[in-house]
Order: structure tokens, then sequence, then C-alpha cells
């Protein structure tokens, strides 16, 4: 299509949704149709005519009542055009645009000279505007006897000899021939019903049955809708012509929408939003639905096509799994903060086990009687102190999953800390004949953190090691600076751990379940611990196992610790998703 038709394609459709924005709102399909004819011959049939008939109003009246002549005709016109926006009220609008009509071809006729003019050739204009506008006989038959009406009134001012001597010629065919030039432009509308809904393209996106299919015109007023649209937004074609649909957009969206629009102008690539529509509802009247929108442009004349998908049930679906997660945040928090309670309350009487326990060992309260007891009173203190430190791991879970474990970082020697660890893990790897080594660099020197949490740390690794590996085999703790990171590992020769199982690790009362764990005792918080006081000073944490040959957990921490500033970010983060610890430690390692 060449630029020439194109500009004239963009200029009518401009027109067109410009008579759009006066028909009623409360008009039906078809009325509004009428009513968007009838507003288009009511605001540019006045200014045509006055255009087209100056030379013959010219010779007779002076320029100042030509002009109100002129004038008169416009506002009696445009007055018309809004009692039929705001009434709604065809028939009466259509008898006076008719009348003025046929007053303003007697005034012109009659100044052209009469019946004998070319300009009288324009009374058959009369009836092909009533048909025009109308679209039914009974309008044809008004138009009919009106123009009909208006010869006789020609011929009997010539008979009366009340028409001016106005000499002939060509200048006489001005006006038909303007006339003639009106209804080529219109050509397109005489075929079809209606100019409103004739679309070459919509015929092909009247197939797609999953959405509605609107087309806009270069301004972005609804110009035409598929069949299929009543069905999706539930809205009758006439309610989204024009602005009705901008109408309907949440307000927050239609910048979005707008946004969406002029890339698609600018770029010409397909643009995709998800928009909020006000739609009718059964139970509430209205309601604002998530659709999703995407647009598309023809080249043959810019018109802009949106394709509309209803996307309430993902909206509903989202908004219930939002809930889901909140209600599950929240009892996460609730079980975190009992179990913080239960604990705190679990280790009052559990000290009291413990050191009553101690005291009738040591012979405080005088000797057994018989050596059983002596041997019961051992076994009730053994299981209060694996008791307590499985409460204070507790404690210190949900501490780390609830935001509330502080840490305090300071700097200490490194390898003081993992001497502390192997003189506390001593016994117990000779108990089980295990080899406990320790290979720190020289150039380690300093750290800067929590002590006791490190320290914590160390001995939770060191201690799992040590449980996993079988008699015979060894236990390292080994330490490096890499820049301004510290990185330690601890590496067994135990049982190792399949890769399955990996992911599995650090989640709180998990373990690894195989032949060999199933005798250890054990409630699955050491690594949890672990991976929450490494995140607390911003460091990582790995796990490299294999079956058979044994596991290297690595950690890696800042030397110069924690920044104070992200630290408390931190804090404020863990508190606000202390319940995805577990899941975040999982994807870290």
């Amino acid at each position: 299509m060449s630029h020439s038709a194109r500009s004239s394609g963009d200029w009518k459709a401009g027109l067109v949704a410009a008579c759009r924005r006066l028909v009623n709102a409360r008009a039906s399909k078809e009325d509004a149709k009428r009513h968007l004819r009838l507003t288009g011959l009511l605001l540019l049939g006045p200014l045509a005519l006055a255009a087209l008939a100056t030379p013959y109003l010219s010779a007779v009246y002076s320029a100042p009542i030509m002009l109100a002549l002129i004038c008169v005709a416009i506002a009696a016109s445009w007055t018309t055009v809004a009692a039929l926006a705001s009434t709604g009220r065809f028939a009466p609008a259509a008898f006076a645009a008719l009348l003025l009509g046929a007053l303003g071809v007697i005034t012109v006729v009659a100044c052209a000279g009469g019946a004998g003019s070319p300009a009288a050739l324009l009374l058959g204009a009369l009836p092909i505007e009533a048909w025009w506008a109308g679209r039914s006989r009974r309008a044809l038959q008004a138009g009919s006897i009106v123009g009909a009406a208006a010869l006789g009134t020609i011929v009997g001012l010539h008979a009366f000899n009340m028409l001016p001597d106005v000499p002939g010629g060509l200048w006489h065919w001005l006006l038909p021939v303007g006339y003639l030039l009106t209804l080529v432009l219109r050509r397109d509308d005489w075929v079809g019903p209606s100019v409103v809904l004739r679309d070459e393209g919509m015929s092909e996106l009247d197939t797609l049955s999953d959405c509605a299919v609107l087309r806009l015109d270069t301004s972005g007023e609804v110009l035409s809708a598929n069949a299929r649209s009543k069905d999706i937004l539930g809205l009758p074609t006439e309610h989204l012509l024009g602005s009705a649909l901008f109408d309907r957009l949440h307000v927050s969206d239609r910048v979005i929408y707008m946004t969406a629009l002029a890339n698609l102008r600018l770029t010409g690539a397909m643009q995709s939003v998800d928009l909020r529509i006000r739609v009718p509802d059964g139970e509430t009247g209205s309601a604002v639905h998530l659709f999703t929108v995407s647009m598309t442009q023809r080249a043959a004349d810019l018109s802009v096509f949106l394709l509309i998908r209803n996307r309430q049930d993902y909206a509903d679906l989202l908004r219930q799994a939002t809930i889901a997660t909140e209600r599950a945040d929240s009892l996460d928090v609730a079980k975190s903060r009992f179990l913080a309670a239960v604990s705190h309350e679990l280790r009052t009487p559990l000290n009291a086990i413990i050191g009553f326990s101690d005291m009738m060992i040591q012979g405080m309260a005088g000797p057994f009687a018989d050596q059983r007891q002596a041997e019961y009173v051992g076994i009730v203190r053994d299981s209060g102190q694996h008791l307590l430190s499985v409460v204070n791991s507790i404690l210190d879970v949900s501490k780390i999953e609830s935001g509330t474990y502080t840490i305090a970082p300071e700097p200490f020697r490194f390898e003081e800390a993992v001497e502390f660890c192997r003189s506390m893990m001593a016994g117990q790897a000779q108990a089980k004949h295990v080899a406990l080594r320790v290979q720190i660099e020289r150039n380690v020197g300093e750290l800067c953190g929590d002590r006791r949490a490190i320290q914590q740390t160390l001995i939770n690794l060191v201690g799992n090691a040590i449980k996993f590996t079988p008699e015979g085999g060894a236990v390292t703790v080994g330490a490096h600076r890499q820049g301004r990171k510290l990185q330690f590992w601890i590496s067994d020769t135990g049982i190792g751990i399949a890769d399955c199982d990996l992911a599995q690790l650090g989640r709180p009362f998990v373990q690894v379940r195989n032949d060999y764990t199933r005798h250890h005792e054990g409630a699955g918080l050491g690594l949890s611990i672990v991976k929450g006081l490494v995140e607390l000073h911003h460091g990582t944490f790995a796990v490299a196992s294999k079956p058979g040959e044994g596991t290297t957990v690595t950690v890696t921490l800042p030397v110069d610790g924690p920044d104070q500033t992200s630290m408390n970010e931190g804090m404020d983060w863990m508190v606000d998703h202390g319940t995805q610890n577990a899941e975040t430690y999982r994807k870290s390692a």
C-alpha cells in the first residue's frame, strides 16, 4: 500500500475515532452505528456545504450575512450532535438533521437561480444521506418526502418570482461535483451494513477461539472486536469501542498499557503485558480480573491488534500460593519459637539431673549400697548430658532460623581455635582408634569472627567426621589463606555420602541413613548449625564426598570478618526469611 493510501486511511480512522467519542454509551450495537454516521454528517456536513456553497451565497448576500448564515447552520448542526450524544434518541436528531439539510440545500439552490441550475441536483442528496445514516426503508422514505418538499419549495419560489436572477456558468457544477467527491470518499461504506465493524483483518483473527481480538487505530481507539471478545471480557462489542477499553483498565496499569503501545509503534516488535481490566461480575456487579494482552501491528495500514487472554485462574492460583507461603512461614516461625521455649524449659531440669548425678557418683551423699547403683547413676548422667547437648543444638537452630542468634566478631588466632577443638576431640578419637591430624599453614594468622561460633563449627565437623569414620581411619583438620579469605577443611576416610543424599545435608533433624549410621546417635542438627554459623560470618560451605572414600567439608570465611552493616542487613533478612535458611544453605552447598 502506498504512503498516500496509508495517510488516507489514517485520517479517516482518526475522524471515525473522534466521532465515536460522541456516541451515547447506552446505545445498542445497531444504534451506535447509526449514531456514529449521523454524528459524522452533522459535524462535517455543514463545513463541507459552507465551503462548496460560498460562490453561490456570495452572489446574492453580502459577506457579513453570508458568514452569519454559515455560523447559524454550523451551530444548529452541532447542537443537534450534543442532543444526540446526551439523550441517545436517534429519531428526533435524524429528523432535525434532515430539516437542517433541507433548509441548507433550499438556500443554496435558491441562490444558484432555482431548479434550472445544476446545483438543484443537490436535492437528491437528502434521500441519499437519510438512507446512509439510518440504513432503513423508513429513513429513505423520510428523505424522499423532505427532498420532494424542498423541490416544491424551490418551484413555488420560482413561480412567485422570488428567486434572484443569477447568470449560468461552469461554477454552478461546483456543488454537485463536490458532493459526488464525498460519495467517492465514502465508497467503502456503501458495501456492507456498517463502517464500524468492517475489518479486512478481523476475518482471519476471528478463527482464534482462545482470545478476544480488538483492532485499534493509530490514536489508540478501539475500532472493532471479534465475536469471542464478549465471551472473554463479558462485555458487548459496543462497550469496548473508542476509549471504553482504556477507561476499564486499572489505574495503575494504564501507564503499562500506553508504554507497550508506544514501544510497539517505535519498534514494531510484538508486546505482551499483564493488565487488570474491570469487567462485569455475576455476584458483585463488576470486578477487576487479570488478562494477558499481546499487541501486534499490521504493516499494511498500521492498525494495532490486541489479543486478550483471561489469566484470572493464574492470578487466583498465585494469590493462593502467596497465602499458603505466608501461612507456612508463620508456622515455621511458630515452630522455631516453640522449640526455643521448650529448650529453655528443658535445660533447667537437665542441669539439675546432671549435677545431682555427678554428686552421687562422687559419693557426696554417701557410698552406694550396691555397685549397680553407681552404674545406673552413670547412665542417667550420660543420658542427661546427651539430652542437654540435643536441647542446646535445638536452641541454636531455632535462634539461627528465627534470626535471633547474634555473633560478636573479634580478632583471634585461628590456630588456637583448632587446638582447642583437637584437645576436646582427642579422647573421642582415641576411643575409636581414629587418627586426628592437624595441617595448618604458618601464614593462617588471625581471623576476625566469633571465637565461640568458630570453635563450635570445628567441634561439630570434627565430631561428625570421627563418628562416621571406622576404626583405623583418619580425620584431618587443615587450613590456609587465600588472599583476604581463610579456608579450612575437615576430611575423613569414613563411609562417605552418596550423591543423592548430599542434597539433604544441612536440613534440621535430617540424617543420612545407611547400615552404618543406624548404630550412631544423633538428631541431625550438627551440619544445620554449622551452615547457619558460617552464613552469619558471610562465608561459604561445601561438601564433597564419595561412598567408601570419605568426606571433605570445606568452609571459607572472610579474614576481616563480616561487615557490620551487611551483617545487620543479613540479620534483618534472616528475621524475615529465617524459615528458608535451610534451603538456602542447601543451595550454597
